[in-house]
């Protein structure tokens, strides 16, 4: 599966603040793109932004890109850009599984650890149903990634 998302922010009134947080989980031979777009206008003086995408893989084949486009059109105003990728390794799921969790529950735990901020403000229906959706996903690791073990 390839997933291309993304988001579009124009400021066009002073001192406005945007924040745009992206989170992903890649698995097997998965790949996202995130694609950012952040203007500021001439007249949006003392603007900020700061974007911040935040991906996991899991697997050697998983991939994920960020492309930031970032215009600025006056001098007292800032954009930021911030883009991290791990990659769940052995090394994470085996010291999980000397502490007695099993494979499933190990990937429960840093996958649900990663996505926790964001699930937190959903309303209580959706993040049930996300979680639900991650409990079914992660059944079927264990399948997908034997290279792992």
């Amino acid at each position: 599966q390839e997933q291309d998302t993304g988001s579009k922010v124009i400021h066009i009134g002073k001192n406005t603040k945007s924040f745009i947080k992206s989170k992903s989980v890649t698995e097997g031979s998965g790949k996202n793109v995130y694609r950012g777009y952040v203007e500021v206008a001439s007249v949006a003086c003392g603007s900020t932004s700061y974007t911040a995408c935040d991906s996991i893989l899991i697997g050697d084949n998983a991939k994920s890109d960020t492309y930031p486009m970032n215009r600025i059109m006056n001098g007292e105003s800032s954009i930021s850009h911030e883009a991290s990728v791990s990659r769940i390794s052995d090394v994470d799921t085996e010291y999980l599984k000397l502490y007695g969790f099993d494979t499933n529950l190990t990937y429960r735990l840093i996958v649900g650890g990663f996505v926790n901020d964001l699930v937190g403000e959903l309303p209580l229906e959706y993040a049930v149903e996300f979680n639900r959706l991650l409990d079914i996903e992660i059944e079927s690791y264990p399948n997908t990634l034997k290279s792992f073990y």
